[in-house]
């Protein structure tokens, strides 16, 4: 089975990031997602030197970007933005070929 690692990158890594995390969760089960998914939060001073399959962040930390080394980055304007989360979602997995079901 594929490995999956997916890091959210805000200000604090609690509050909004752990509401982003469980809508991330619930997303990947109804799609079924085939893979190990390990996903958490982190502050954007630990980001730097991370390593993962996806990003999921907002603007005002894309300057950290190239300190990072993932496949594929998500950048949500707004975290309870749940509709421009899921399709970058969907594209990183297709983009990654992490099989899913896509209704």
């Amino acid at each position: 089975m594929a490995r999956l690692k997916i890091r959210v990158i805000c200000t604090f890594a609690v509050g909004t990031s752990v509401l982003l995390i469980a809508n991330l969760k619930n997303f990947l089960d109804e799609r079924k997602v085939k893979a190990f998914v390990d996903i958490d939060a982190v502050t954007a001073l630990d980001a730097r030197g991370t390593e993962c399959d996806i990003i999921v962040t907002e603007p005002s930390f894309e300057h950290l970007l190239p300190e990072i080394s993932a496949k594929k980055v998500i950048v949500v304007d707004d975290f309870s933005d749940i509709d421009k989360m899921k399709k970058g979602l969907i594209d990183a997995l297709k983009e990654l070929e992490i099989p899913f079901e896509n209704p």
